[in-house]
């Protein structure tokens, strides 16, 4: 693959996938397929910093030593980060559930507390410097991230 492609990237999960054994079973299937010759990791959402530090903290204790890019989506709507939430078995926390719940009609308010908090932990991962870039995922509505 490496003949036909410069850069090889893999998806990583800081909390794990959903349908692996266990969190220590899918980072060894990770470093499996580093080994093989991928060059990147690009993490699954998340939603709070300390996960995707602790992700890194795990991969590099496990060998990984590729960068680790975070993938951040800024919650632009209640009912659709719930969705997404639900579609990629991910668990929202209860703290943003909490922050959420008094907004979650008023779809102005939601997307300014998902940009603020997406900028939050943007700048404190790149500023402890766990991460050399940020991949945003916009799900095509980019206007929250300008």
């Amino acid at each position: 693959m490496k003949q036909r492609v410069d850069f090889i990237f893999l998806p990583g999960y800081p909390l794990g996938h959903p349908e692996a054994p266990s969190y220590k079973a899918d980072l060894l299937y990770l470093k499996s397929k580093v080994d093989a010759g991928a060059q990147f990791i690009i993490t699954q959402l998340f939603f709070e910093a300390e996960v995707f530090e602790q992700f890194v903290r795990d991969c590099r204790e496990m060998g990984i030593t590729v960068p680790i890019i975070p993938g951040i989506m800024p919650i632009m709507g209640y009912d659709s980060i719930r969705r997404i939430a639900k579609l990629s078995q991910l668990t929202i926390p209860e703290k943003v559930l909490l922050d959420l719940e008094p907004i979650k009609h008023d779809d102005d308010a939601v997307m300014k507390y998902g940009t603020v908090k997406a900028i939050e932990m943007c700048r404190r991962i790149l500023s402890s410097g766990s991460a050399p870039s940020i991949h945003l995922y916009t799900m095509n509505r980019e206007g929250a991230c300008r």
